[in-house]
């Protein structure tokens, strides 16, 4: 397992992201800056499912292992994204539709919308993961705190987390 990975959001003087930094525990960091009201929620998002859900290998669970952000993207220097990390950008995918919407999903209905999305008929059963109602209800109280969170801070400020694997989470099923 890969050390802890340390991630701020800072927020410029009018309080737009300024800059999103991902700090890994050998010292290395990667650094984003990107004036998109979006992509602090997504990224809280991201925090969201893979702290609660005790995934490893979605976004944070990678960088912290040392992939870097241009390995997300063409020409896929790492190769294709492993099942897991593919499954959470579809789950974070869902969120970000919600939250736009306010059309609330089911676990089912993510369940099965991933499932059609990924073709998870063909995949192989290691590494993907299935939601159930409180799967759901916790990354939902989890980012709606996260997103409080965000907002109370300051122009100027940095919001700062730990991700880590989370003893406490609530593991999906395998």
């Amino acid at each position: 397992m890969a050390p802890p990975l340390r991630i701020k959001l800072k927020k410029d003087q009018e309080g737009r992201v300024a800059a999103f930094a991902l700090h890994r525990g050998d010292g290395s960091f990667e650094v984003q800056r990107n004036g998109n009201p979006f992509f602090p929620i997504h990224d809280l998002t991201h925090y969201a499912v893979e702290s609660t859900l005790g995934l490893s290998h979605g976004f944070y669970g990678l960088v912290s292992q040392g992939w870097h952000l241009d390995d997300f993207g063409q020409p896929w220097p790492r190769g294709p994204l492993p099942l897991e990390a593919l499954q959470v950008e579809h789950v974070v995918g869902l969120f970000d539709l919600e939250r736009a919407t306010g059309v609330l999903c089911t676990a089912e209905e993510m369940n099965e919308q991933v499932g059609v999305s990924l073709d998870l008929t063909q995949a192989p059963t290691a590494g993907r993961f299935t939601l159930t109602a409180q799967h759901v209800e916790v990354v939902r109280a989890s980012r709606a705190e996260l997103v409080e969170r965000w907002h109370a801070t300051p122009p100027g400020g940095t919001l700062e987390l730990t991700f880590d694997v989370n003893p406490e989470s609530v593991p999906v099923a395998r």
